[in-house]
């Protein structure tokens, strides 16, 4: 039986985007596989009490810029979407409406590239449609899939599932107990599972 990954994630968060990127080699060569948690970044921080990076001032062009380096660390494209911040909630409960079905990875690829590959506004529903076509997603079955109260209720019990085990941002990865946080911890998560099999 092959370990379990936890990825706590929102398309929100730009380190989401780079240790998705990342995420599936990792697993495969741990020979992991992943859970993937959707979770309201916002919801999240709100709940504990906790800021993002981008909140505090003198930390946001930092902040850009590091995300930019690693990202090309990574040969990973990345671009600052003019758009941001964008309120992530529609496509978060997206993610939860194709958790178990073919769509999920071409949705996840789809969403992520859009957000910090190609910069596109995803609050504009015009654009939200344009982004899902090529995924045979129309946007009126989408609105539709996500209206549906089992899904906002997932979502929100992944946030508050993820505060519980003690997440306080995005990307976050639980192996076994261990909890790790930040696009700049996945060698630690590759160590955890490599340690886990021995």
């Amino acid at each position: 039986m092959s370990r379990k990954l936890k990825f706590f994630f929102d398309f929100g968060s730009p380190a989401s985007y780079l240790a998705y990127c990342e995420l599936p080699k990792i697993a495969e060569q741990g020979a992991a596989s992943i859970e993937w948690v959707p979770v309201l970044l916002g919801a999240l921080l709100k709940s504990i009490g906790n800021s993002g990076p981008t909140d505090v001032p003198t930390k946001r062009a930092w902040f850009w810029k590091d995300m930019a380096l690693c990202a090309k660390k990574r040969g990973v494209p990345f671009e600052v979407n003019s758009f941001w911040p964008i309120n992530t909630l529609v496509i978060q409960r997206g993610a939860v409406v194709f958790k178990d079905t073919l769509l999920f990875r071409p949705y996840l690829d789809t969403v992520f590239e859009a957000m910090w590959a190609k910069s596109k506004n995803l609050n504009d529903p015009s654009v939200l449609a344009e982004v899902l076509a090529p995924i045979d997603i129309s946007l009126d079955d989408f609105l539709q899939c996500v209206s549906v109260q089992k899904v906002k209720d997932e979502l929100k019990q992944n946030t508050e599932e993820a505060a519980r085990l003690g997440v306080f941002g995005c990307p976050s990865f639980l192996v076994d107990d261990q909890l790790f946080f930040g696009q700049d911890r996945l060698e630690f998560v590759a160590d955890a599972l490599r340690d886990s099999r021995a």
